[in-house]
This record gives C-alpha cells, sequence and structure tokens, in this order.
C-alpha cells in the first residue's frame, strides 16, 4: 500500500512540474509584449494574420475590440467546433500586455458567450450569450444581447436587453454608435432572410422597437455581423449573397447618405483581398485605422491538395492557425474610404 502511495505521489509530482513546464513556456509568449496592438507590425493593402501564436491559433477566435484608449482587448475565444465559447481579454499594465484571461462575467462552460463590443464612450460591453435568462431558468436556445457596465475595478453583473430585442429567435452580433443605436443581427421569422440586420434608437434611456433595414441592405439569404461607425455614416457587415453562398460568406460596407436618409448599394470588398471560404465579422479598430475580420481561411493546408502529409505535418496543422478554423485578420481600413461612392458635381 505504501508503495503504490509513493508511485502515486511521484506520478502527481510529475504532473505537476509538466504542467508548470507548460505553463511557462505559454506565458513566455507574452512577457515581452508592448505597443499598442500588441507591438504587431501594422498591415497594409493586405490582410494580415493579427498575433498569430498569441491570439489567432489553432482555436476559435474572433470579434476583437479594443477599448476606446487601446489599453484593453476582447475577443472571442472557443475550440475549434465552436461547442464552447467564451470572452477574453488582455490589457496592458506598466506598458507591458497581460497573457489572455478569461473575463469575470463568461467562462462557464454550460454556456457560450461571444461577439464583444465596447461602447465608443468605453462605458458598456454588449454581446451575445445563451447564458439563464434569470437564476431559476435553464440555459437558453437562443441567442440574447446582453451588457456589463464597468465598475471602479472590474465589470458588473451581465444584464439582459429587455424583451422589445430579445425574444425567442436568436439576437446576434451587437454593435453600438455614438448616439447609443444598436446595431445588430436576429433570425426573427418577420425578417427577410434567415439572418438581417436591425437597429434600434435609444430613446430615454431604453431601446426602441427595432427597425429592419430595408432590402438595399438587407436580401434573402444572410446578413450579419453588422458593425456601425461612431458617427453612424457606414456600415461593416458580412453576408452570402455573392454567388448565393457559393463562396460562403463576404464583407461588404454600405454608406448613409444623408441628403436622402437611406443607406447607398453595399459595395463588396476587394476579392483580391478576401478568400475563397467565409470572410465574416468586420470590425473597426477604436482609432478607426484598421478593419479586423474573421476568416476560415486555410492557406497552409493547400500544399496537401496535390500530395499526401505525414503525421508530423497533420499534428502541425492541427496545433497553428490558418488550419481552416476561424482566425482574426487586420487590414488598413483606407479601403473603406475608396468604396465609398464618388459625390456628382
Amino acid at each position: 500500500m505504501k508503495k503504490i502511495h509513493n508511485q502515486l505521489f511521484l506520478f502527481m509530482l510529475m504532473l505537476t512540474g509538466l504542467l508548470s513546464c507548460v505553463n511557462h513556456s505559454e506565458n513566455s509568449k507574452y512577457t515581452n509584449l508592448s505597443g499598442d496592438y500588441l507591438g504587431q507590425l501594422e498591415p497594409q493593402d493586405v490582410p494580415q494574420l493579427f498575433a498569430p501564436d498569441l491570439i489567432s491559433t489553432a482555436n476559435y477566435e474572433g470579434t476583437p475590440a479594443f477599448s476606446s484608449d487601446g489599453k484593453e482587448l476582447y475577443y472571442t475565444f472557443g475550440d475549434p467546433s465552436q461547442t464552447y465559447m467564451s470572452i477574453v481579454f488582455m490589457k496592458q499594465v506598466n506598458g507591458k500586455w497581460t497573457k489572455p484571461e478569461t473575463c469575470s462575467f463568461s467562462g462557464r462552460t454550460s454556456f457560450n458567450d461571444k461577439n464583444p463590443f465596447i461602447s465608443p464612450d468605453n462605458h458598456r460591453m454588449y454581446f451575445a450569450s445563451k447564458r439563464p435568462i434569470n437564476d431559476t431558468s435553464d440555459v437558453n436556445d437562443n441567442y440574447d444581447i446582453w451588457y456589463v457596465e464597468r465598475s471602479e475595478s472590474d465589470w458588473t453583473n451581465p444584464v439582459r436587453l429587455d424583451t422589445i430585442i430579445n425574444t425567442t429567435d436568436d439576437e446576434d452580433c451587437p454593435s453600438v454608435s455614438n448616439s447609443e443605436t444598436l446595431y445588430y443581427s436576429a433570425n426573427y421569422k418577420s425578417g427577410i432572410g434567415s439572418y438581417d440586420i436591425y437597429y434600434s434608437k435609444f430613446v430615454n434611456n431604453k431601446y426602441s422597437k427595432p427597425v429592419l433595414l430595408d432590402t438595399i441592405i438587407n436580401s434573402t439569404l444572410r446578413e450579419n455581423y453588422a458593425t456601425i461607425s461612431p458617427d453612424e455614416d457606414f456600415l461593416l457587415y458580412s453576408s452570402n449573397k455573392y454567388k448565393k453562398g457559393e463562396f460562403g460568406h463576404k464583407l461588404y460596407v454600405s454608406f448613409f447618405n444623408k441628403e436622402d436618409a437611406n443607406w447607398t448599394i453595399p459595395a463588396i470588398f476587394d476579392l483580391n483581398i478576401q478568400s475563397d471560404n467565409w470572410d465574416y465579422a468586420p470590425r473597426l479598430s477604436h482609432d478607426n485605422k484598421y478593419i479586423f475580420f474573421s476568416s476560415y481561411r486555410s492557406d497552409w493546408m493547400k500544399p496537401f491538395n496535390s500530395r499526401k502529409p505525414s503525421y508530423e505535418e497533420l499534428m502541425w496543422l492541427t496545433k497553428n492557425p490558418v488550419n481552416g478554423g476561424s482566425d482574426i485578420y487586420w487590414v488598413d481600413a483606407k479601403i473603406i474610404e475608396e468604396l465609398k461612392p464618388k459625390r456628382r458635381i
């Protein structure tokens, strides 16, 4: 019996040591991160993988949201199959970026949290969740929109938007303008397609009845992951209406014409910078310099279309980004201005 106890003790000691080594190796990746955007080389006209092996990994990552000063980063993290999704964050402390941590209000494996968006005033974070509506209810079968507010040291407990927004259908992908107007996606049965984009104005300290954007934006297919610009002068979103979804989702932008109070016909981003897979969830950086988006690109798998990979190569693919899972990319936001309709003189 004593021998068994000794063997068990040695096994636990070895396991603790192994985990310590793994954690040390994992933590060491983040020890020297400093500067704007984690010190990453900033992109130009061609989208670049954002923070490979730091943010973009072999797992699911998407919808990054920076605080207004750029010193906090929140994003969706999950397993490759998206069975589990949570909101994680990094922040600058004494000029150095911390390693990713799960937000205090997120991380439960019994439900998913995703798609954080920080309001322009930096006071609220909106997100989508399947969490229970209250302490006595079961897990939701559908996504609702929730928010947390900044406290002195952290975030408050999550608050669910009321039933003028949240229903028994899915509400997802929230974003908010300077005037606190909420733009989001939903699969309401009264909509046009399988998912549509709506907006709701903030009036008398509450959200008003949602308005469906018309068919200039929405189609009989799927429009979602909308991000409204702070001044509501343009709308970024993704849709599968290009060739009826033959190549997955693509990125679009539409501009608001104040003269006739209408949205312009959406312009699709240059197909030379988009992939043949899903490019979706466009987000504007806090300083309006960059567009972040998510993509299921699998460029690193292409060499194996013509030859059989070795086991070691397959293992490498499962542990690295650009393997067909969702990763985060970024590109210079000047593309928005280039797609803006020219005014007639």
